[in-house]
């Protein structure tokens, strides 16, 4: 494993720099950043149900939608991100955790992973950790809240009350602590100190610095991809038809036109997990009658946990029909 050093704090550039790193250096390694000023949009997620556009504004916040799925998080010099490219495993979300949490609990922090993919601390979240696979390889990326924002992360961003019922919460903001009251250092000697216990716990003696040639390719796919309004706000206006629904996994939107019972265009949204684009699980669909049968009769060859993890077939079945009958 390689270690890269990655001083940009545009979210744009650093998710860019991860989709050439995985592509093309096909590299395990290890990188520590941070963004500026950021709302990262999870990979299946409504920009319009997530974020309070009026506040966003106001703050001068940019929006980027990362390649992974997950919730939407805000970023900022407060807040530190890491990311590990490395080949796929099984349980890799509490396994690629765990450095953090060991250099946490050696600091007398007692944190621990829970649930699908956070790091929590007295019952609190201090990480949220999302990944995505591109063939052989797969990158684990998570961000650490470290200290206290000048933002009001509770109006800032506006998740599903179906999300914040599940878990017992009134707002983002009472599900979410920092780090800075618990160690004894400033951010950028605990970004060093955490740097160097990853570097460690993963034996990583390799610093790799990469060549204008490539930095010039990262800026094409940020400029082509993360920095273009098509891939960060997606389409939304043509849809006549919604149903939100939640299960023990995710929370889930579904977006639908159809005419004469047979759908036209579908979006599904949510703060899911999946190896696949959901584009392809959306295209499935096209063409296709709004009945159970034939519903199940398009999902019949595919895997569903690789687009969707924790839904099954029959029930996102159920669920277009009833965003077909407006429930």
């Amino acid at each position: 494993m390689i270690f890269i050093d990655n001083q940009s704090r545009d979210g744009a550039y650093n998710h860019a720099l991860e989709e050439y790193l995985i592509k093309n250096l096909k590299r395990e390694l290890f990188m520590i950043w941070q963004n500026d000023n950021t709302v990262l949009l999870g990979r299946n997620q409504n920009p319009y149900k997530e974020v309070n556009w009026d506040y966003m504004n106001e703050i001068g916040a940019k929006l980027v939608r990362r390649p992974s799925g997950g919730g939407c998080i805000y970023t900022d010099k407060n807040i530190v991100q890491y990311t590990i490219i490395t080949k796929k495993e099984e349980d890799s979300l509490r396994k690629f955790t765990e450095p953090v949490v060991n250099y946490l609990n050696e600091k007398n922090v007692k944190a621990e992973f829970t649930g699908r993919n956070d790091i929590i601390v007295d019952g609190r979240k201090i990480s949220g950790n999302a990944q995505y696979k591109d063939r052989e390889l797969m990158i684990h990326h998570g961000s650490i809240i470290y200290q206290d924002s000048s933002i009001d992360i509770g109006k800032l961003l506006t998740p599903a009350k179906l999300k914040l019922a599940k878990k017992s919460l009134t707002s983002v903001k009472s599900r979410i602590t920092s780090l800075k009251s618990m160690m004894n250092m400033d951010i950028a000697m605990f970004i060093e100190e955490l740097k160097e216990y990853i570097k460690n716990y993963y034996h990583i003696n390799e610093n790799y610095v990469l060549s204008a040639d490539e930095l010039e390719k990262v800026e094409e796919i940020r400029k082509n991809k993360y920095a273009n309004d098509e891939w960060t706000y997606g389409r939304y206006g043509k849809f006549d038809k919604v149903h939100s629904f939640m299960n023990d996994a995710c929370v889930m939107d579904i977006y639908l036109k159809e005419k004469n019972n047979v759908i036209e265009d579908i979006r599904i949204d949510g703060d899911y997990f999946g190896e696949k684009a959901k584009e392809e699980l959306e295209n499935i669909f096209l063409g296709v009658k709004l009945e159970k049968d034939d519903l199940e009769r398009a999902l019949s060859g595919i895997d569903m946990s690789e687009y969707i993890e924790g839904i099954t077939k029959d029930e996102l079945a159920e669920n277009i029909l009833k965003t077909k009958l407006g429930d």
